[in-house]
């Protein structure tokens, strides 16, 4: 019997979808609060300009948690097989997503407000450790020898690099959000759309990466999955 037990990923893909789906779902639940709590005597118009941050945080939230979870689509279209470990390391993520509507839920309350600070740090740190985790959940599978670079020979070696990029970039945004809450979020929403085809991100940072060492990159088939 072997002493590396490994499974398909599939069950973890439907896993992870679930919780997605999930957390997507509950982003409407202070929206329909919102639209509900009208003040006697106040028009519908006016109570829903008043109520615009909850309104504007439910596309956000949806939005970014959408990116995220066309990256971790992307990251298990390599993966071959799963271990504990990785096992272990998807769940952290899915618990990160799992709690987004929390600090979704705080930013829409506080933002803009004397109080903005601390909702949007707590978003932001979210956005760091998700591409923190997806870093670190590469190198884990490739070290373990879990992935399968044929879905996309080029992209595949550009993967890891985009997400640490990302972690840092964020990270940036998170302490530049003690001088201006806008412009932390300006950068986070700059890295999730620098983000948003993933394959396309990872072809260009491989290039990129390939060019600066004087490699030629090798042609490919640039029309599978972005």
């Amino acid at each position: 019997m072997s002493s590396r037990p490994e499974q398909s990923p599939h069950r973890v893909e439907f896993l992870s979808d679930g919780v997605f789906a999930i957390a997507l779902t509950l982003l409407t639940i202070d929206v329909v609060a919102a639209t509900k709590m009208t003040e006697p005597g106040q028009s519908l118009f006016d109570h829903l300009i008043h109520e615009w941050p909850a309104i504007i945080a439910y596309p956000i939230g949806f939005t970014t948690l959408l990116v995220i979870w066309v990256n971790h689509h992307r990251i298990f279209q390599f993966v071959a097989r799963v271990d504990t470990g990785l096992l272990w390391i998807n769940g952290l993520i899915l618990l990160l997503v799992a709690g987004t509507p929390i600090p979704t839920a705080l930013l829409a309350e506080h933002v803009p407000g004397p109080e903005e600070a601390l909702p949007v740090a707590l978003y932001l740190s979210t956005f760091v450790l998700i591409p923190a985790l997806f870093f670190i959940m590469w190198v884990y599978a490739e070290w373990r020898g879990l992935l399968s670079p044929a879905h996309d020979p080029l992209g595949f070696r550009g993967m890891k690099w985009i997400y640490l990029g990302v972690a840092i970039w964020d990270g940036v945004a998170l302490v530049l959000g003690y001088f201006g809450s806008v412009l932390s979020l300006v950068l986070l929403f700059a890295s999730f759309a620098a983000i948003a085809s993933p394959g396309s991100a990872s072809r260009v940072v491989e290039r990129l990466r390939l060019r600066r060492s004087g490699t030629a990159a090798p042609r490919l088939d640039e029309s599978r999955g972005g």
